[in-house]
């Protein structure tokens, strides 16, 4: 699952050096901080794809 989740948010252009960190967060409910979610919500194919 992680790597899938990698794989669509790096077609989705996030960098490569926070795509692990959210896909760490949104499995463990953990280090998600107010600015790192606004690169998803600020996205429609990011925020769609979580």
């Amino acid at each position: 699952m992680i790597e899938i989740f990698s794989v669509t948010l790096k077609l989705t252009g996030m960098a490569s050096s926070k795509i692990k960190f959210q896909v760490a967060s949104l499995f463990t409910s953990s280090g998600y901080t107010t600015s790192e979610s606004e690169l998803i919500a600020k996205d429609d194919a990011r925020r769609k794809t979580y």
